[in-house]
């Protein structure tokens, strides 16, 4: 039997064939053999035909292929060879990331958060964190500075943008800036939570995570919900003043004393 791919199979075959292989390249090649498709908007269903139950790919060029075009076509079907239909059957979408296969807003944010992706302790402290009164700007970098997700030196040396060796700490110099260096493990900022706890009257020692040092404030410190937010906003208050008191070391030179902070 020949024919077209029926319409009633799948809205899989609905994905261009492109969308689905992308780019095809030899290694240390850059040749993208889709470039010179004539069938880049097309869907699967139009780039073949059942033969004898069997789908057999037509593909079209836009030029005569030239002979460093070849491997790049070759491994394009290579690919396409372990892309097997089956003639009659009904294909679908299915989100893998889910038992039942459907998609779910709260699988997606899952997927979206990766390696960020936050245990249920987590989860309640950026609750608490977003119900604090304060400027919706600082809580979003206090937020960000609990996922350890701010422009810090080892951030920006894992995407190679700051050259080797210029990665230490603005405030000590001993230590390579990092989210949880910066913030918490420095000495300069050590002493300015040692002069926040003890401008509220607290005495104790500080814990080893900003998440902990978050729910410190929040908990330990404060009793009722009222002063819990107000102590919250005052670690708000505190992570956005090291933030900007670092990038005034950085961007302007600036020599600053913990008094300058709080």
């Amino acid at each position: 039997m020949v024919g077209n791919l029926s319409s009633a199979v799948s809205p899989l075959l609905d994905l261009t064939i492109f969308e689905r292989l992308k780019s095809f390249r030899q290694p240390g090649s850059d040749i993208d053999i889709s470039r010179i498709s004539t069938q880049q908007g097309a869907s699967i269903r139009d780039v073949g035909k059942w033969v004898e139950g069997s789908w057999v790919w037509s593909l079209e060029w836009s030029r005569e292929l030239l002979d460093r075009d070849r491997d790049s076509v070759e491994n394009l079907l290579r690919s396409l060879r372990g892309f097997s239909l089956v003639e009659g059957r009904r294909y679908r979408w299915v989100w893998t990331k889910e038992g039942s296969g459907e998609y779910t807003v709260s699988s997606a944010y899952d997927c979206l958060q990766g390696d960020y992706a936050v245990s249920k302790l987590e989860a309640i402290t950026f609750n608490r964190l977003w119900s604090v009164k304060a400027p919706s700007n600082a809580i979003s970098l206090a937020w960000k500075i609990l996922l350890q997700r701010i422009q810090t030196k080892d951030e920006l040396a894992k995407r190679r943008a700051l050259p080797v060796g210029i990665g230490l700490d603005l405030f000590c110099g001993d230590h390579e800036e990092s989210c949880l260096h910066l913030f918490l493990e420095c000495r300069f900022a050590w002493g300015i939570w040692m002069r926040i706890l003890n401008w509220v009257g607290i005495s104790t020692a500080l814990p080893n995570s900003l998440v902990a040092l978050f729910i410190q404030f929040g908990s330990n410190i404060a009793s009722s919900s009222k002063s819990r937010k107000t102590i919250s906003a005052i670690w708000i208050a505190t992570v956005c003043a090291l933030w900007k008191a670092r990038n005034k070391v950085a961007f302007r030179r600036e020599l600053l004393e913990a008094g300058e902070i709080c």
